[in-house]
């Protein structure tokens, strides 16, 4: 009797697909990262695991080793000073001088040279809007710099933000730093985004999380993980209400998946919710709030999520 119930346990689990497994191992990562608080983010570690989740055979230990010497040279050639434009100059120039790494114009989102991730700009010293932030972000918080990751239309710039002092802007592109409102006139930022936080807001380290997963999440959907690429995105919209280029992306994979879905009749088989209309819905509804963010108006939707996720702060 019981070698009966062996063999007919050991056929149910070799006739379940594999997709299953993988389909839970994916949504536990993604409750796990959802649940960080902001000081157990680790923007070192996470850039590689989130690499890692897409290119299983990355040996992140060596780049690890890597940023640990930058970091130790950048803090020698600041002499450990405390101040903010000291450091800053020392990051700066290490980074675009002395391990000769730059800003690509030519790329700025990677898409060409398929750049999307750190290792990537360690690899080939080219960076982009994706990587750059994450090479900045990730030797400032090994130094214990105050910097964070600001959002413009179409841009990204990092911030030094150590209150009650004046933050003090930090271009990627290129070894300057402008002012506020050159930036505000460059980008045509409407005062009422920058008052609620949409644009030009120093953003938590929990909100970059959502940036990179981002990253991801596009790399899963353009691979044909519709379902994978839209709960990392919908994820990343949690970490960062507030992003537009997140509510945009997530609004058009539901557009895309509505019109796949309608194309082959087929779904996936392990998705629970209705396909069709309720995803063309859901589409249009987040590009409005997209548009609204970019105004800087906040729905209430989108306030609730940023409560949610201050309280992890």
């Amino acid at each position: 009797m019981k070698n009966w119930i062996y063999r007919l346990i050991i056929g149910l689990v070799l006739t379940v697909p594999l997709s299953i497994f993988a389909e839970e191992k994916y949504e536990t990562f993604l409750r796990e990262i959802l649940n960080l608080r902001e000081d157990k983010i680790d923007i070192c570690e996470l850039s590689f695991d989130l690499a890692k989740d897409a290119n299983p055979d990355l040996k992140k230990e060596k780049y690890l080793a890597r940023l640990d010497d930058m970091a130790e040279k950048i803090k020698f050639i600041s002499m450990n000073s405390t101040v903010p434009h000291q450091r800053i100059n020392a990051l700066v120039s290490y980074i675009h001088e002395v391990s000769e790494t730059e800003f690509d114009k030519e790329d700025p989102s990677g898409k060409v040279s398929r750049t999307h991730y750190l290792y990537q700009t360690l690899d080939s010293k080219k960076g982009n809007f994706k990587t750059m932030p994450a090479l900045y972000l990730c030797l400032a918080q090994k130094l214990n710099y105050p910097i964070y990751y600001t959002k413009l239309p179409g841009h990204v710039i990092l911030k030094y933000h150590a209150p009650p002092s004046r933050d003090i802007n930090i271009e990627l592109t290129a070894p300057v730093s402008y002012s506020d409102q050159k930036y505000i006139e460059e980008f045509n930022i409407p005062h009422k985004a920058i008052e609620v936080g949409v644009f030009m807001r120093p953003l938590s380290h929990r909100e970059y999380l959502g940036e990179l997963l981002a990253n991801v999440a596009a790399y899963w959907f353009s691979k044909g993980e519709l379902m994978r690429g839209m709960r990392y995105m919908e994820t990343a919209s949690k970490l960062s209400p507030s992003s537009v280029a997140i509510i945009n992306s997530l609004a058009d994979m539901y557009k895309r998946y509505d019109a796949i879905s309608q194309e082959t009749q087929q779904p996936s088989k392990y998705q629970k919710e209705v396909v069709g209309p309720e995803y063309l819905k859901r589409s249009k509804y987040y590009h409005g709030v997209g548009e609204k963010l970019q105004k800087g108006i906040v729905p209430k939707e989108l306030h609730k999520r940023a409560i949610a996720s201050e309280k992890l702060m």
